[in-house]
């Protein structure tokens, strides 16, 4: 209940809950119970939250929201329970946030490469992965690396 209060703020002032979000995710209990609830803030699930709270023009979202919302989105890969809700909305997730790298922030930068390699590290231990998911994945990270980027981005 207390995490719906957090997540329930106005989107300018949801950084704080995002951010207590994305520590939960790490935590294979938390992450269990988080995906499990049936009302976040709203949302149906992590994904459907992040990307209300967090995509956007540069200018039209919070920025710390973007940042945090790209750290829950990777959080999730790490337990199965989480994972198994944001791997499968990869088209979903991607349309909503390749505009990550136009940011002029680096830590955006640096939460969208990894949520790239998150999606790509999943898409290859799949037994059966999606050859459109695979190449549009692949073709997300090669405009990624095409973006001016810093060393720590272009690493990631």
């Amino acid at each position: 209940e207390l995490l719906n209060k957090l997540l329930g703020w106005p989107r300018e002032h949801a950084f704080p809950g995002l951010d207590v979000l994305r520590l939960l995710l790490c935590n294979k209990l938390a992450a269990t119970a988080v995906t499990r609830m049936p009302d976040l803030a709203g949302h149906q699930n992590v994904v459907e939250l992040a990307l209300a709270l967090g995509s956007g023009a540069p200018g039209s979202v919070p920025v710390a929201n973007r940042i945090m919302c790209l750290r829950v989105l990777c959080n999730a890969f790490r337990h199965a329970p989480a994972s198994s809700v944001v791997a499968p909305r990869y088209a979903e997730v991607m349309a909503l946030m390749k505009d990550s790298m136009s940011f002029d922030n680096p830590h955006i930068r640096v939460a969208y490469a990894t949520l790239l390699y998150n999606y790509a590290v999943n898409l290859h231990l799949r037994t059966k992965p999606d050859p459109e998911t695979k190449a549009a994945c692949g073709s997300a990270i090669v405009e990624a690396l095409a973006a001016p980027v810093d060393a720590e981005c272009q690493y990631r």
